[in-house]
């Protein structure tokens, strides 16, 4: 009998509890609502203040919210329509009651409004209590991931089923390490750009997506220079390295921590990660990623990549529509006919993406179905000539060079002296034709007039795809390069037709001390690029004849050139101090018209006397 009265007093307290409880909802309701009010203009105000927070570190273009701030104020929000919609219906209902708002005439609306307001009490004080957390020394935004720079990219025609399934493979979880592996030309670094793009579209949010153009003449140091201004480390502490073991440490202790992918384009040979200071992918459980394009299928084996993919030619109806595209429009529809030889000519181009813009563009403005006719007669039996498959290449790439002038023709293979994906630089270029009378022999024009020539030229080689913009903002370091199959092209071209005037112009990458430099009697132009530690210039003091020296060296540059009198233009860059005895020598050069020096001390106060009889110089003081 006790334990059953004992069970009979629980059930009656739980139930005079929840009957309390549920009276409470109509009893407190005008308190409640008033509670609501308060508490909901406190937290109002809090978010209010947070957003501002926020917004001021946003507005930087540097910090994003972070996700936990991002949801509160979501979270925010959404009650605020909730809290709206209480406010409204308990206003309303404490309007039908009688004996001063103290007896409801509707029970039922009093409760679902009072049961709504106690439940948004909660949700407001929980709300408000985690936004206390978000104080003044609280992380409320992290460093947004830089973007990928944006790559121009030539017309893409035929690589969406292959960036699709590269693309597949980036997102797989099992996958560090993607190669692109196919023929020069065949739009391996179109289909590597579309995907540096794509990652800024998509945002897979990679702390670093770093593009570094490899090329044949590949240097450690240079590959490794460019990831560290990628990924931000300052010159001051990139200087005070000792070595590439404390450089490419600086690099890992950026990257071991972050989401990155690293784009290597025109590789030639395996690259060790770890000696330029790259995680693998597999450290990071292949969330960070390692793309790259070789001519070489073995590459891709000796980087073992989980995954590799073949850059085909394109099909024949993708070909024809390429080629179609660098006509243009207006010439297509200028001769019935034309339309039919285009497709013919597009044939001759082996579906080669390279050789079809080169060609096309090439054509483009030609309305005449006569010298269509003629065109592809010269393009068959050159092509049917070549021995190989890259020759037969070369052999439709030189139908554009074929159209040029002689003045241009020869201006086109100077460039061929710089390394593979120098960026050239357009001014210094035009300089070094001028002073090659490429563009007056008898030095009749106005220099305006020459280097308004030398612009003309620049603009028909890019037009004809034979050179590509880098920076064209009409500066002073407006750049150009080459492309590196159509580079090969332009020395297939000097040594095939045996161009004497051609081979007199030495280019030399990546010079050390210990090699020496046969002395060609007739050189005219040296140029030495990208040289590694110290140069010293003995090796080429005697060459009489030399015109142009255009070097480029990371160490010191010391030696006697005071036997080159000949030399019209002189064109220095160093990290280092030039040694006195350089400088000095300076004064010997009677014949010097052009000089740029670039290096730590081309401040020197006793310069301008040594200099002051040149007619013309550039020294950036």
């Amino acid at each position: 009998m006790d334990e059953a009265g004992g069970i009979i007093w629980d059930i009656t307290k739980c139930f005079c509890v929840g009957a309390k409880k549920e009276g409470d909802y109509i009893c407190k309701l005008e308190e409640n609502l008033e509670l609501l009010k308060d508490k909901w203009e406190d937290l109002r105000s809090m978010k209010e203040d947070l957003k501002t927070r926020v917004e001021e570190v946003e507005n930087t273009g540097q910090m994003q919210r972070t996700h936990e701030v991002d949801r509160w104020l979501k979270k925010v929000d959404d009650i605020q329509q909730e809290i709206i919609v209480i406010q409204v219906e308990g206003a309303k209902v404490m309007q039908d009651r009688c004996l001063s708002k103290y007896c409801p005439k509707n029970c039922m609306s009093n409760h679902r409004v009072g049961k709504k307001a106690a439940k948004m009490l909660v949700n407001v004080d929980q709300l408000a209590t985690d936004g206390k957390r978000f104080s003044e020394n609280f992380k409320i935004a992290h460093t947004i991931p830089p973007k990928p720079i944006e790559m121009p990219q030539d017309e893409v025609v035929g690589l969406d089923l292959i960036f699709n399934k590269v693309w597949k493979s980036i997102e797989e979880e099992n996958v560090g390490i993607i190669g692109l592996h196919g023929m020069g030309g065949v739009g391996k670094t179109t289909l590597l750009k579309k995907i540096n793009n794509e990652l800024g579209k998509r945002r897979l949010e990679f702390n670093f997506v770093m593009w570094v153009v490899v090329s044949k003449e590949s240097n450690l140091n240079s590959i490794m220079d460019k990831i560290r201004n990628l990924v931000g480390i300052d010159d001051g502490i990139w200087s005070h390295c000792n070595n590439q073991d404390e450089k490419a440490a600086k690099i890992y202790s950026v990257l071991k921590q972050k989401k990155f992918a690293l784009l290597l384009d025109d590789m030639w040979d395996e690259m060790d990660l770890k000696l330029m200071g790259v995680p693998h992918p597999r450290e990071t459980n292949f969330q960070s990623k390692v793309l790259f394009t070789t001519r070489l299928k073995n590459v891709c084996a000796k980087m073992q990549a989980e995954r590799t993919f073949k850059v085909e030619t394109l099909t024949e109806e993708e070909a024809t529509k390429l080629f179609y595209m660098k006509v243009g429009e207006d010439t297509l529809r200028s001769d019935p006919s034309i339309p039919k030889l285009a497709e013919k000519m597009a044939k001759e181009c082996k579906r080669l993406p390279l050789a079809l813009i080169v060609v096309g563009s090439a054509m483009a403005g030609v309305k005449s179905a006569e010298a269509w006719e003629h065109s592809i007669k010269n393009l068959t039996s050159s092509s049917l000539t070549a021995p190989d498959l890259e020759k037969k290449v070369f052999s439709v790439l030189k139908f554009s060079y074929d159209r040029l002038d002689e003045v241009q023709k020869r201006c086109f293979l100077y460039c061929a002296l710089y390394p593979e994906d120098c960026e050239i630089r357009v001014l210094n270029l035009i300089d070094k034709w001028m002073l090659e009378k490429f563009l007056c022999k008898d030095m009749t024009k106005s220099v305006q007039d020459m280097y308004g020539h030398g612009e003309s030229i620049i603009e028909k080689l890019k037009l004809s795809c034979l050179l590509e913009s880098v920076e064209d903002d009409l500066s002073m370091f407006r750049t150009v390069k080459m492309h590196d199959m159509i580079r090969d092209m332009a020395l297939w071209i000097a040594h095939d037709q045996e161009n004497m005037e051609f081979m007199q112009r030495i280019s030399i990458m990546n010079y050390w001390e210990s090699q020496k430099i046969r002395d060609p009697p007739n050189a005219t132009t040296v140029v030495l690029l990208k040289i590694n530690d110290v140069l010293c210039l003995e090796d080429i003091k005697y060459m009489k004849r030399l015109k142009v020296l255009d070097i480029q060296v990371r160490g010191r540059l010391f030696g006697d050139i005071r036997g080159l009198v000949s030399l019209e233009y002189l064109s220095v860059v160093t990290t280092h101090i030039l040694e006195a005895e350089f400088l000095n020598n300076l004064r010997y050069l009677t014949n010097l018209k052009f000089l740029s020096l670039e290096a730590f001390n081309t401040r020197c106060p006793f310069l301008l006397g040594v200099l002051s009889s040149l007619p013309r110089l550039r020294v950036p003081f």
